[in-house]
C-alpha cells in the first residue's frame, strides 16, 4: 500500500529550496526563466499551477527535468484532491461496522482507525475498488439482493460482502490456471470425494482442490468475519464456478457437509445467481433442501442411514465409519443433526480443518 501524507507539498517549496542553495533571488530566476517576479512568487506559494510550459524553463535554469517539475505538481495536486475527499468521508467512518474494519486491519488489507476517520474510509472504498461512499453503500447492498432475502435476520450484510470481496482478492492473488468447468466430470467427481475425509484435513484440503481445479471449480477458504454467518457461497465468476468456503464450526464434519451442500448448487443451479449457505437459511427453499439432502447423502446414504439408531458408542462410531471409508466426525455430527446423540457425545472424534 502506498504511503499516505495529512499534507501537501507544492512544487514552489523545492523552487525555495533551489533559489537557498544557489544563493539566488525571485527577481534573478525569474529573468533567467522569462517569468515574471509575481509568477515567481505566486509558484513559491503553491498559488500558481505548474504549467508544462513553466515546468520545461524551470528544467532549463535549475537543472532539475521537465518531469520532475511536473511530477511534483502532479503528486501536489494529486494530494490536495485526495485530503479533500478524505475530509468529505471522514463523518461515515463511525458508519463502517467495527467487526469489518477489525477483520481487515488483521488481515493486512487496511492499517486506518477512527483516529484517521477519513483515510480509513478512504482505504475501505480502495478495498472495495468504489469511488464514493453511495458505491460503497451499494456494494454492501448488493448481497442482500443477489442472496436469498430469508437470511436477512442476525447476518450483517457489510460483512457479506466484504467476505466475499476477500475471496476475490485471493483469487486474484493465486492467479490460478483452470481448465473449462466440466459438469459432467464434476458430477462423477463428486461422490468420491468424501471418502477423502479420513486422510489428514491439511492432505484432503490439498486434494480436495486438486480435484476441483481439474475440472473447472475454484475453491477458496476465506475465515469467517464476523456477522457474515457464513459456511459457504457459490458464484460464477467468468463462466467458472467458485466454491467459497468459511470453515465455520472448524470441524472436518461441518467442513465435508458445506462442501458437498456447494458442489450441489454448482451442479444445479442459474449461473447468474449467488447463493449463501448460512444458519439463518429458510428450511423452506426447496435449493437449500435440495443442497442439504444431496450433501447428507453423499457423505452417508440413505440406506446407511438406516443403521445410526444402532449406534450407541463412539466405538460403535469409529467402527461404522471405517465401513463407510470416511472419518469418525462426519459419523458423528450425522448422528447429531439427526438426533441419535446429543451435541456433547462424540464431540472428541472430530478433527479441526483449520
Amino acid at each position: 500500500m502506498t504511503t499516505k501524507t495529512d499534507y501537501t507539498v507544492h512544487p514552489g517549496s523545492f523552487l525555495g529550496e533551489w533559489l537557498d542553495d544557489n544563493n539566488k533571488t525571485q527577481q534573478e530566476l525569474g529573468d533567467a526563466a522569462g517569468l515574471s517576479r509575481k509568477h515567481i512568487n505566486e509558484l513559491l506559494s503553491g498559488a500558481a499551477t505548474l504549467s508544462p510550459e513553466v515546468a520545461a524553463k524551470l528544467s532549463l535554469v535549475t537543472g532539475y527535468s521537465m518531469k520532475f517539475w511536473l511530477n511534483a505538481e502532479a503528486v501536489f495536486r494529486a494530494d490536495v484532491a485526495r485530503l479533500k475527499l478524505e475530509e468529505q468521508l471522514a463523518p461515515h467512518a463511525k458508519e463502517l461496522p467495527p467487526t469489518v474494519t477489525s477483520f481487515l486491519r488483521k488481515q493486512g488489507f487496511i492499517k486506518g482507525t477512527l483516529r484517521e476517520p477519513g483515510r480509513l474510509v478512504w482505504e475501505v472504498l480502495a478495498f472495495f475498488e468504489v469511488g464514493s461512499w453511495k458505491a460503497l453503500e451499494s456494494r454492501f447492498a448488493a448481497p442482500a439482493a443477489a442472496f436469498r432475502q430469508q437470511l436477512a435476520h442476525d447476518v450483517s450484510w457489510p460483512a457479506v460482502a466484504t467476505w466475499l470481496r476477500v475471496g476475490e482478492i485471493e483469487s486474484r492473488r493465486e492467479a490460478r490456471e483452470f481448465p473449462r468447468y466440466d459438469p459432467q466430470k464434476l458430477n462423477s467427481l463428486a461422490p468420491e470425494l468424501p471418502s477423502l475425509s479420513s486422510l489428514d484435513p491439511s492432505e484432503y484440503r490439498k486434494l480436495v482442490g486438486e480435484k476441483l481445479t481439474a475440472v473447472g471449480v475454484e475453491i477458496l477458504y476465506v475465515p469467517e468475519i464476523p456477522g457474515c454467518r457464513a459456511h459457504g457461497a457459490t458464484r460464477w465468476v467468468d463462466g467458472r464456478p467458485r466454491i467459497q468456503l468459511s470453515l465455520r464450526g472448524r470441524n472436518d464434519s461441518q467442513y465435508w457437509f458445506s462442501l458437498m451442500h456447494e458442489i450441489h448448487h454448482v451442479l444445479n443451479e442459474r449461473h447468474d445467481d449467488l447463493l449463501l449457505q448460512g444458519p439463518a437459511e429458510s428450511k423452506d427453499d426447496p435449493r437449500e433442501v435440495a443442497a442439504d439432502d444431496y450433501a447428507r447423502n453423499s457423505i452417508i446414504s440413505e440406506r446407511d442411514a438406516a443403521c445410526l439408531g444402532s449406534l450407541t458408542t463412539p466405538s460403535d462410531a469409529k467402527a461404522f465409519a471405517r465401513e463407510l471409508g470416511i472419518a469418525p466426525g462426519l459419523v458423528v455430527g450425522r448422528l447429531q443433526h439427526d438426533g441419535h446423540w446429543t451435541y456433547q457425545q462424540g464431540h472428541h472424534l472430530f478433527r479441526d480443518v483449520l
